[in-house]
């Protein structure tokens, strides 16, 4: 046995000696294949960067050998675009300037990023959405069929259709007309002023123009307050409104600028209010006279004009027409009117702590089913009577108006 160990034990390392050259030589043969696509690599990096610099230079010869490990060169990448997209318009006339701005910028700035006119053409399409992409399609249709990808048609059709035409002549007569409010500060009109002066076009008209504009909108105390200024410091259009400017501000810190109730300081709110302030002041009045209603007490009779129905209630009171309750006891009286009833009545209500309109226990007037009483010609006005309430039993029937306890009783009959 030992004897066949020895002779077995020859072949054994013959054979790991034999696995090892193996698997020396494929290593040797993956480390020559990887040092190849390494040199191929650097060649390739190599003549990327050249191909990049704006100088001309001279490409180094590629072996024949490596010519099966180099990898096809790729095309010049495009250009990554410096501006964001611009955001998509819809066809609001009052976006269409500020829009139609980034758009010749975005056009003008990435010029290499968006590709050739067709892509110029088509990114300014896609840019669109609702009306205003409705309105082109058949544009854009009849250029994509003729191939001939007119930017420039496109933004004027779009300028046609949501431009204003007439935008300067509309602000020239605004200049005319245009006015500081009453209380309005500088900093507050200034804005709406210049914003007149670019619509007009008139940044580059001469300064002594622009100087009668301005001194013509602002208010008297503005004008008040230049008197005396020095002449050399207001000769220019920018001297002027910077003079008005630091008057206004010292104006507002010692109170001379009073707003009205409500306003912000936003210039357009400012100039809403101003566009609109009969119509505010209509409304804040009728306003005012609902309060005054709605803070009548319950024993206190309505104005005549009100219909002579008595809607007088607490200051959180504002059932009028009776409350949709779901309380059973209160089914029957839905749909019908309280009774008027008189001065001592409703005192006694008040000093018991009864329903003012139907009188009950266990119920209020906000909640109260009944609607508010119809108040009678002869009635007399009523006033708070503060008295202790006296011990009494429960009261539980409302009191309902004729003609309502009538229709209820011949419900009951039938």
């Amino acid at each position: 046995m030992a004897e066949d160990n020895n002779n077995m034990q020859p072949d054994v390392l013959s054979a790991l000696v034999a696995e090892i050259r193996s698997l020396r030589e494929e290593n040797s043969r993956r480390n020559t294949q990887f040092e190849e696509r390494f040199i191929a690599l650097e060649l390739q990096q190599a003549r990327s960067s050249e191909l990049l610099e704006p100088t001309p230079s001279v490409t180094p010869a590629i072996p024949i050998e490596d010519a099966h490990v180099v990898a096809t060169h790729s095309p010049h990448p495009t250009k990554r675009p410096k501006l964001r997209d611009i955001p998509k318009f819809s066809g609001d006339k009052a976006q269409w300037r500020s829009w139609k701005l980034e758009t010749e910028g975005k056009l003008r700035v990435d010029k290499e990023a968006l590709g050739d006119a067709e892509g110029h053409f088509m990114y300014i399409f896609m840019s669109l959405e609702g009306k205003a992409k409705d309105n082109v399609t058949t544009f854009v249709e009849m250029q994509t069929e003729k191939r001939t990808f007119n930017v420039v048609e496109l933004l004027n059709r779009l300028e046609l259709l949501y431009g204003e035409r007439d935008r300067k002549q509309r602000a020239t007569r605004n200049l005319h007309s245009i006015k500081q409010g009453e209380n309005e500060p500088f900093t507050s009109f200034y804005p709406r002023f210049e914003r007149e002066i670019a619509n007009a076009n008139a940044e580059y008209w001469p300064d002594d123009s622009k100087i009668s504009y301005l001194q013509e909108a602002l208010n008297d105390k503005m004008k008040a307050a230049l008197i005396g200024s020095d002449p050399s410091a207001i000769s220019s259009y920018v001297g002027l409104a910077k003079r008005c400017d630091s008057l206004s501000s010292q104006m507002e810190l010692l109170g001379q600028w009073k707003r009205p109730r409500g306003n912000t300081k936003s210039s357009d709110n400012y100039d809403n209010h101003q566009n609109h302030g009969g119509q505010a002041a209509q409304k804040q009045s009728g306003q005012k006279t609902e309060v005054r209603r709605e803070d009548m007490m319950e024993w206190e009779p309505t104005p005549q004009a009100s219909a002579k129905v008595n809607s007088a209630r607490t200051r959180r009171d504002r059932n009028i027409y009776g409350y949709q309750s779901k309380r059973p006891e209160d089914q029957v009286l839905l749909g019908k009117r309280a009774k008027w009833v008189d001065q001592a009545e409703m005192d006694a209500r008040y000093r018991e702590g009864r329903c003012l309109r139907c009188g009950r226990d266990n119920c209020r007037i906000e909640r109260c089913p009944l609607a508010a009483p119809i108040r009678p010609a002869n009635a007399t006005r009523r006033t708070q009577v503060n008295a202790v309430a006296p011990s009494r039993p429960a009261v539980t029937k409302a009191e309902i108006a004729e003609d309502d306890a009538s229709s209820h009783s011949d419900e009951d009959s039938d």
